[in-house]
């Protein structure tokens, strides 16, 4: 009689077990979203409206990215950047000498909503000093867009990895945890009964 309730009863090794993992990936996903929010952390950027043309200070050497606002506010007005769009046309020059411009081969949007941009060019600073930047719009499709300039992003794709990793580990060990913990409550719940009831 007491045989048949008892095996319902959860073993401490079932309840600190779960307890234990959820631990464990809750350190490890938070280690991954502490690590790629280092590595993300934003560079001062400098804004700007295209079309126009700019003298930018760079006081660092190195590589440098454009980026193309696709939602923003800027001095009071909102910017929207329609889908798709492919008519932005950047020189760049440094003591009238032009510079390479590349497209990022992966585009990534950065950014809050509300407030967000992708990069448009990169470009690398082997002198620091004034660079000129002509940003100019080529078709009639829109008529201003929001600009901004900063030392390149690194290790994107690590970030995001990082991030998804971190999300994950914290999702399934909190997950696990709960199923354990609903499992385990419901065969208390039959063991109580039936102690109860002397079944």
């Amino acid at each position: 009689m007491h045989q048949s309730y008892e095996q319902y009863k959860p073993t401490k090794k079932q309840v600190i077990v779960p307890i234990i993992i959820f631990v464990i990936a809750f350190l490890v996903g938070g280690s991954c979203l502490f690590v790629a929010k280092i590595l993300g952390k934003e560079t001062e950027r400098t804004i700007f409206i295209a079309p126009s043309q700019q003298s930018i200070e760079l006081e660092e050497t190195g590589n440098y990215t454009i980026y193309l606002a696709t939602a923003t506010t800027f001095e009071g007005t909102e910017y929207t950047m329609p889908e798709g769009y492919n008519g932005l046309d950047i020189a760049v020059t440094y003591n009238q000498n032009k510079v390479e411009l590349t497209k990022p081969e992966n585009i990534y949007e950065y950014g809050d909503e509300g407030d967000t941009y992708i990069d448009a060019y990169t470009f690398v600073a082997n002198e620091a000093g004034m660079y000129v930047l002509d940003c100019q719009l080529k078709d009639d499709s829109l008529e201003k867009a929001v600009l901004s300039i900063s030392k390149t992003k690194e290790h994107v794709a690590l970030i995001l990895g990082l991030t998804l990793v971190g999300c994950m580990a914290i999702i399934m060990g909190a997950c696990q945890l709960v199923g354990y913990l609903l499992y385990n409550g419901v065969n208390y719940g039959v063991y109580y009964f039936k102690k109860t009831r002397g079944m």
